[in-house]
């Protein structure tokens, strides 16, 4: 991708600007339900897709949506948690996600850029119709659009297809420009974009079967941290990966893009987060539960996340 176009989706959007002025998350942009579900009308409109940027400096609480959403990071990473389970989607990285999902998103800063594709069912159809034979996409996508479907990601790395990325600059040109591409044309392109990702499925991770071996070890790590965060290290892991801790720790920064630490305090805060949410325990008991002995280092590391003290941010969003 150009710089050029990595400099202008880079620019401050005004949404972005209302993160960083404290003023928060703004659902009704969304037409979020009682249910928090993101509902399409107000998305798409009359339109069978559209496409947005990723608001950054903010988390997306959990949440689910009526129609199929595709997010293609073009720069850092931006993490979902998918059904309790953590997805970073690294750059080149291309993440769909069916409507029956429920997910939430982990704070994105200025270098985690994301483009967010909402597709109608009406598009959906018309690529399923044209597939003769049966394949993971088609699959998927038939998935999505039952009433009674299961709910499944697909995880794309197409770092290296380049049709695909020469598919994604030109979508990715109507959000920074869009006078360069008609938009009539937009439907078409996106489904070509399906087509050219039907012939790539060796290079998709099944969210609901999860047989590839990077992501059988990101499950591994992955229930090992969700399961045991308040006293989880990293030596234990080791032991119950069969990995030595050296080696696994390298593994770790070359899959997530992160270190153990940083995973590790990730989850903690979010379990903090969900105690601060639904219990009146106190700062010191909250910290103690999620791992932390010394409640001033707790403190550091939640003001250094979120810019303000622990009980600033429980007031904020619990009101």
């Amino acid at each position: 991708m150009q710089n050029d176009l990595i400099k202008t989706l880079s620019e401050i959007t005004p949404a972005e600007k209302a993160m960083l002025d404290d003023k928060g998350f703004d659902k009704s942009v969304y037409n979020v339900a009682a249910d928090y579900v993101i509902r399409s009308a107000r998305l798409l409109g009359d339109k069978n897709m559209v496409a947005t940027r990723h608001p950054r400096f903010c988390e997306f609480p959990l949440h689910g949506h009526d129609y199929m959403e595709v997010m293609y990071v073009c720069s850092g990473n931006i993490t979902h948690v998918i059904e309790g389970k953590r997805v970073n989607v690294a750059q080149g990285g291309l993440l769909l996600l069916n409507k029956h999902v429920r997910h939430s998103i982990m704070r994105a800063d200025s270098d985690d850029i994301g483009i967010n594709f909402v597709l109608s069912d009406n598009l959906l159809a018309a690529v399923v119709n044209s597939h003769a034979n049966a394949d993971l996409l088609t699959e998927f996508v038939a998935n999505n659009l039952r009433k009674d479907g299961s709910a499944q990601y697909l995880l794309y790395d197409i770092g290296n297809v380049y049709p695909v990325r020469n598919l994604l600059d030109n979508l990715i040109y109507t959000v920074a420009s869009p006078h360069c591409i008609d938009t009539p044309l937009l439907p078409k392109l996106v489904a070509l974009l399906l087509d050219y990702l039907s012939l790539h499925v060796e290079d998709a991770i099944d969210g609901s079967a999860e047989t590839d071996p990077t992501a059988k070890f990101r499950r591994a790590v992955n229930d090992y941290i969700d399961g045991n965060y308040p006293t989880a290290t990293l030596d234990e892991l080791s032991g119950k990966t069969g990995l030595n801790a050296q080696y696994l720790s390298r593994k770790i920064s070359d899959v997530y893009g992160k270190s153990f630490k940083q995973l590790l305090t990730e989850q903690r805060l979010l379990a903090a987060e969900k105690l601060f949410a639904d219990t009146s325990l106190n700062v010191d008991e909250v910290a103690n539960a999620v791992g932390y002995e010394n409640v001033s280092h707790f403190y550091r590391v939640f003001e250094g996340k979120h810019g303000v003290t622990p009980a600033h941010w429980r007031k904020k969003n619990n009101t």
